[in-house]
């Protein structure tokens, strides 16, 4: 099992623009991926149901991952997005901005709000119940 964790320059410069891999114990196992479309990752979320790894990215966009790192999928430019974290909902992922949008798995279409504009101005974070009911911190 790896642990996977967006990762902007720090004190070791070389994390820019990639995801990184660590073990169980902490240890860094090297780069998950490199793709040049990761710019600035924001957040990851993990879709058990695909074994998909989906991150969203400081270039607004959203992408998923296969297990070995690859770019599959791409929502491609989304003007404004500025995304701030992500999670899987019932129906593909879903992210937190100045409130929740959400996409289709696929990735293929807009996102659409999940809640009115103005309702949650800066949702700090949010997660799914085993039901698809949402909850925000």
């Amino acid at each position: 099992m790896f642990f996977h964790v967006t990762s902007a320059a720090g004190a070791n410069r070389n994390g820019y623009g990639v995801l990184l891999a660590f073990d169980c114990e902490g240890r860094r196992r090297g780069t998950f991926s490199s793709d040049g479309r990761i710019i600035d990752p924001r957040g990851l979320a993990v879709d058990e149901r695909e074994g998909l790894l989906s991150s969203n990215s400081g270039a607004d966009r959203v992408l998923a991952l296969d297990p070995d790192g690859k770019v599959i999928r791409d929502t491609g430019p989304i003007a404004a997005l500025n995304p701030g974290g992500g999670n899987f909902g019932p129906d593909g992922p879903v992210l937190r901005r100045t409130t929740i949008m959400a996409f289709p798995a696929a990735l293929d279409a807009a996102g659409e709000h999940a809640l009115p504009p103005g309702v949650v101005l800066f949702p700090r974070g949010f997660a799914f119940g085993h039901d698809g009911q949402l909850f925000l911190a």
